[in-house]
């Protein structure tokens, strides 16, 4: 047998085999004897680590330099026309609004729906609900009716035993 491996051997395999341990034992040994975050600014080169080699989301505003902060805020584009002048009739330009409620109880296994109105001539621009009482009652689902005068809320009671109160809001203002 070592016969059979003397024929083989050549000055290449030879050093090879002993380039291939070194390169190995001296990483493996650097990985061993290096203190853990040793390895700090003043140990690396300029340009040696790239966009590709650092984690997303690992490097936040304050450690950039101030040079590249104001590079990401760009610059201010030029001014826009002038717009028109407001009304000079003393208004505040303050939208009125007006807050509706009304109460439902949703029964213990069941679902609900109630809808605060809004005024004549008035429009929805938001509402919800509140649980007032029950533990498993919730919004199934919360809209504006179609004409935009109410808002409407579905509400179920998952509980098999107790009902449950709610408030549904409505929003609303005549502008």
């Amino acid at each position: 047998m070592i016969r059979r491996l003397g024929d083989r051997l050549s000055y290449a395999n030879v050093t090879a085999t002993i380039a291939l341990g070194v390169a190995l034992g001296g990483t493996s040994y650097a990985a061993m004897t290096l203190p853990r975050n040793s390895v700090g600014a003043t140990q690396l080169r300029s340009g040696a680590v790239r966009s590709a080699e650092v984690k997303n989301g690992a490097l936040k505003v304050r450690d950039l330099s101030g040079q590249a902060r104001s590079a990401l805020r760009g610059k201010r584009g030029p001014a826009g026309p002038q717009g028109p002048p407001g009304t000079s009739s003393g208004s505040t330009g303050a939208i009125a609004l007006t807050y509706k409620t009304v109460k439902g109880t949703v029964e213990a296994a069941s679902v609900d729906s109630r809808s605060a109105i809004c005024d004549p001539g008035q429009r929805v621009i938001g509402g919800g609900m509140r649980v007032d009482t029950g533990s498993d009652t919730s919004a199934r689902e919360s809209y504006p009716s179609i004409g935009n005068t109410a808002w409407t809320v579905r509400v179920g009671n998952d509980d098999e035993v107790n009902s449950g109160n709610y408030t549904v809001f409505a929003i609303c203002t005549s502008g």
